[in-house]
């Protein structure tokens, strides 16, 4: 790790020690919240690390200092990740006329794919999409125990704020 002047350690010219390849199909804002829970690392710290705002949402600007942390493809993560403009956005090659269209601040999981693949699927990212094709349940906007809408701030992929 590199240190700053002053003797402390930069976490941006770190790289995390534990890496992941990305899954077939799996989400950019999804993988980003995969490996800060591998190394322990939440959020919120994460995107001060990067330059996102407290409230924003990883964006495909933030992909060389994601993937430069994360030992992963620049552009692999780039175009995973959502590029904002006016009032649209461009992800996964496709561009949407409204931000609406996808999950950018909230996410929307199948649990029963979470637990056989370990990561959340592209797909999710669509606000369109719905339901799990694989599994024909509605995906998971809200949690079950205290019905708070699932946020990409939490700390696992697995379970919500509460700890459900």
């Amino acid at each position: 790790m590199a240190r700053h002047p002053t003797g402390a350690i930069r976490l941006f010219d770190a790289q995390f020690p534990v890496y992941s390849e990305f899954g077939v199909n799996e989400s950019g804002l999804g993988y980003c919240l995969r490996l800060a829970e591998l190394n322990g690392v939440g959020i919120a710290q994460l995107k001060r690390v990067v330059g996102s705002a407290p409230n924003g949402s990883f964006r495909s600007i933030h992909a060389l200092a994601l993937g430069r942390l994360f030992r992963t493809d620049y552009e692999t993560l780039k175009h995973r990740l959502p590029d904002l403009y006016c009032n649209g956005a461009t992800m996964y090659g496709h561009r949407f006329e409204r931000r609406g269209m996808l999950r950018i601040k909230t996410a929307q999981v199948c649990p029963r794919c979470i637990h056989e693949n370990g990561y959340l699927m592209d797909i999710w990212d669509i606000g369109a999409a719905v339901c799990c094709l694989k599994h024909g349940i509605c995906l998971v906007d809200q949690c079950p125990s205290c019905h708070v809408g699932v946020s990409w701030a939490r700390s696992s992929i697995s379970w919500g704020q509460c700890g459900h």
